[in-house]
């Protein structure tokens, strides 16, 4: 049976009928899939699936070519045992889900399976190159708005400011989009700028207590840059294709990423799978969670856990510790209450997710609620 809302759905979920929480949570994500009740067709075998969800027997059974992008592939389990896993692992499973899992953690995990390319989906990033405005305290300082997103910016300053330092980075109408904005900032970092003469320092901050309607208005301005940085009273012309002075002084960001060009909104399922966080090593103390550029050094952040035997999400509030890069991020939990302290130690014990790696350590699906 076809599940399908364009030409070639992308999503394969096969089972023998115990997996129709799984179809319906696909229908209703709206996903496009094709569901196979036994074993996958031929035409199966040769499509670029990007998300293979299926019960044990039938993704042992799976017969994909091998590709230099392999889909995802999610195994739910009934059962658990050490040599199925090991056999899952073998046949190329991305995760493995043990049952019960509850139905938010099972969301949360397909979103973040399916919508790939973290960087250029979770944080828009675009060049800027115009005049603000930083209050610090009771002072007023000009800066230069280097890039913005929703969660943070860049700025050349010509005074340093400490990192951890608290501001209010005041954005113009006529950068902002139309509307002024004005937004709390923290700064991550502050670096000696190459070129001087365009400002001494480069800060990074990112941003804190944006609600929903900040978002909006942030969103607004980063979509006014989209098709390329503003253009300042009295600055040179800039020619296709070449940076801006300010981008051209400042060393390339990993995971900078220009918003679409046509300044499409971004898919909601997008911006849901940029908040799911998958912990690893975890105990009392924390856990390290997967590279998020929605996550910097010293950002406090609220997290909720759904676990199947609580109907309501267990809320943990940890802070970021340490950047890793590549190896992720780690985050030191804070305020444990006894009750949830051993709740937590039950949670490490039952994770329902297996990582494709050569231990049976779980992973904990988590969902950022906030990070100031």
């Amino acid at each position: 049976m076809n599940q399908a809302t364009e030409a070639h759905p992308r999503s394969l979920l096969i089972h023998d009928g115990e997996l129709a929480d799984v179809r319906a949570l696909l229908v209703s994500l709206g996903i496009p899939f094709v569901e196979r009740f036994g074993a996958e067709s031929p035409a199966d075998r040769a499509n670029p699936w990007d998300l293979v969800i299926a019960s044990a027997k039938r993704i042992l059974e799976l017969k994909l070519p091998t590709s230099a992008h392999p889909p995802k592939q999610i195994a739910i389990l009934a059962h658990d045992a050490r040599t199925l896993r090991s056999s899952l692992r073998r046949s190329g499973t991305t995760l493995i889900v043990r049952r019960p899992v509850h139905p938010a953690a099972l969301r949360a995990l397909v979103v973040h399976s399916l919508y790939r390319g973290p960087e250029k989906r979770r944080s828009a990033r675009v060049n800027v190159g115009a005049p603000v405005r930083v209050k610090l305290g009771w002072r007023n300082r000009e800066a230069l708005l280097v890039n913005l997103s929703v969660t943070g910016c860049r700025l050349l300053t010509n005074r340093p400011v400490e990192r951890g330092r608290s501001f209010r980075l005041q954005i113009p109408s006529d950068v902002a989009g139309g509307r002024a904005v004005a937004v709390d900032a923290r700064v991550v970092e502050c670096l000696s700028s190459p070129d001087p003469a365009l400002g001494r320092f480069i800060t990074s901050a990112s941003f804190a207590g944006v609600d929903a309607r900040l978002h909006a208005q942030l969103t607004a301005a980063v979509a006014a840059h989209a098709e390329g940085p503003a253009v300042c009273a009295g600055a040179p012309p800039i020619a296709a294709g070449e940076p801006t002075v300010a981008e051209a002084a400042l060393p390339a960001t990993p995971g900078a990423e220009s918003a679409s060009a046509n300044g499409a909104p971004p898919d909601p399922l997008d911006e849901e799978a940029a908040h799911v966080l998958m912990g690893r090593d975890l105990s009392r103390g924390g856990m390290r969670v997967d590279p998020n550029p929605l996550l910097a050094v010293g950002m406090n952040v609220r997290l909720a856990v759904h676990a199947e035997t609580r109907e309501a999400p267990m809320i943990l509030n940890a802070m970021v510790v340490r950047d890793d890069g590549e190896q992720g991020v780690l985050l030191r939990f804070r305020d444990l209450s006894a009750e949830l302290a051993r709740y937590l130690d039950y949670v490490i014990h039952a994770l329902p997710l297996v990582i494709d790696d050569d231990d049976d350590e779980g992973c904990l699906i988590t969902e950022l609620l906030e990070a100031s």
